[in-house]
């Protein structure tokens, strides 16, 4: 017999420990959560940095944080322990959005009455509502489903991520010192995987086009371990293009908040771009849209997409990735100008 809810929760914990787009896309839980039980508090566990997309949401109680990959040793395990010691006990309901076998053993510690999430056994008998993992979905309706096998439809919204004034304020400075104005194009030119990376080539034509237009400012954000792209990039633009330097996820998140538009491969960039509102073009190549980019009812996205009989392939490393090198930077100027129109 499947265990349910008896009262109304006072405390809910939410975890998602990475990564940061699946962070941005869980929002809507969050929302729907806060809108299904109005007097419960909600709190979110998540890796560092992670948490940085959840900042200043305003359905959020309190957000708990791991140490990521970066510590390791005794110091990961105390913290740890010492998590589990402050969950035990603490909550009424709890949903596992990530449900790897950290996951699953920290909610089972939570010991709350209602226990929610997937996995495969033995990590699924954390649970007492498990949910069947078929074909994989990255947001199962932005993780509604977690919801709904407990309480039936839910309230559908979109992804958000907040920022306070004084962010947007100094993203719209920081651009300015660099002398770009509202009316600029944020473009990111790398991405996790080279698969899903468009040639460097492309990417200075489609500055070049945009910049003959004189309607709009191109501008290249910095990325880790992407230098190589940027500098490629700058030689074949013969200069003419402004590149940022690396920037903290809130600054970028900040930056963003400011521009006309963005140009982004498939990663967290792009769920980032578009859960500010801000017009965002999607590039994709091997992923499946209908997974990693389920934003077809949203007025400020737009997907550039070549058909290929072997895409979607979801391989992270390919030594012809035609399905982004035969995006044309004409034709991803085209779709950049109907999202603009629109928006």
């Amino acid at each position: 017999m499947k265990r349910v809810l008896r009262s109304e929760p006072k405390r809910i914990l939410v975890s998602r420990l990475r990564f940061t787009g699946d962070v941005i896309l869980s929002t809507p839980l969050i929302e729907a959560l806060a809108l299904r039980f109005p007097g419960a508090e909600i709190d979110y566990l998540c890796e560092s940095p992670h948490d940085q997309a959840l900042l200043e949401n305003p359905h959020l109680n309190r957000i708990m944080t791991l140490p990521g990959q970066e510590i390791r040793g005794l110091s990961r395990w105390g913290a740890y322990f010492s998590l589990m010691k402050q969950l035990s006990g603490s909550y009424d309901l709890s949903l596992d959005l990530f449900a790897n076998p950290r996951s699953s053993l920290l909610t089972f510690f939570t010991r709350a009455g209602l226990r929610v999430g997937g996995g495969r056994f033995p990590r699924s008998l954390a649970y007492h509502r498990r949910l069947v993992q078929g074909e994989k979905e990255a947001t199962d309706r932005y993780f509604l489903r977690h919801l709904e096998c407990i309480e039936g439809e839910s309230h559908f919204s979109h992804p958000r991520v907040y920022l306070s004034d004084l962010e947007i304020e100094e993203g719209r400075r920081l651009l300015e010192d660099r002398g770009i104005g509202s009316r600029s194009i944020a473009i990111l030119s790398g991405a996790s995987q080279s698969s899903k990376e468009w040639p460097v080539s492309h990417y200075a034509r489609l500055a070049a086009i945009l910049l003959m237009g004189e309607r709009y400012q191109p501008f290249f954000l910095g990325q880790p371990g992407k230098r190589d792209r940027l500098e490629s990039i700058r030689d074949l633009s013969h200069s003419q293009v402004v590149i940022l330097p690396e920037l903290p996820f809130r600054k970028l998140a900040a930056v963003l908040s400011n521009v006309r538009a963005l140009v982004s491969p498939d990663g967290a960039v792009c769920h980032l771009g578009l859960a500010l509102g801000v017009p965002t073009l999607g590039l994709f190549g091997p992923t499946d849209p209908d997974v990693w980019f389920p934003y077809g009812d949203l007025e400020h996205a737009e997907l550039s997409i070549r058909d290929a009989d072997c895409r979607p392939c979801h391989l992270h490393e390919c030594d012809r990735p035609f399905c982004m090198e035969d995006q044309s930077p004409e034709q991803v100027a085209d779709s950049l100008s109907r999202l603009l129109e629109r928006t």
